[in-house]
């Protein structure tokens, strides 16, 4: 690993766990939104191959490929979405849409997604994975950066899911 991509995983890792220039603590309530802009102008300030790097490494571990930040997992979605809010959808290579789109469209996922019940209470780390609000938010993703594969399994779930507001969610944002 070179030191520009140890730097890049490193300011992953502090986004993940809100410390450096990421640290939450001031960040609380309505504030806590802020996070998502501290990582976009973070990018921002990126060349164009850091900016994939991050991308790359946010998106392995919003599909639980990065074992050591499964306890973030929820975040990794919700922040390559601001980063696509933001413009940097350009960023999201073809191996990295191919990641994400492979986690939505797995068989097994759909099925367990499908049967998915509210979630009474928040859920993180990898049991994010077996919500829906997890599928809700990849395909919201997946729609940012013009997945099409995903389009016939979003419809899927809109007509089949055991979840009303999930079904609700993927009609109105996903």
């Amino acid at each position: 690993m070179s030191a520009a991509e140890k730097d890049v995983l490193h300011n992953v890792e502090d986004y993940l766990m809100g410390r450096g220039r990421f640290d939450r603590s001031e960040y609380y309530g309505m504030r806590g939104s802020q996070i998502s802009e501290l990582l976009a102008d973070y990018c921002g300030e990126l060349s164009a191959p850091k900016q994939k790097e991050l991308i790359r490494i946010l998106a392995e571990v919003a599909v639980g490929k990065r074992e050591q930040f499964t306890s973030y997992l929820h975040l990794a979605p919700a922040g390559l979405a601001f980063l696509c809010l933001k413009g940097f959808q350009k960023q999201f290579d073809e191996s990295v849409v191919g990641l994400l789109e492979s986690e939505f469209v797995d068989p097994a996922n759909v099925e367990m997604w499908r049967t998915a019940g509210e979630m009474t209470e928040p859920t993180g780390g990898g049991d994010f994975k077996r919500t829906w609000h997890y599928a809700a938010a990849l395909s919201f993703l997946l729609k940012l950066v013009g997945s099409e594969l995903a389009s016939s399994v979003r419809q899927y779930l809109i007509e089949h899911a055991k979840s009303e507001d999930f079904k609700e969610t993927l009609k109105r944002h996903g």
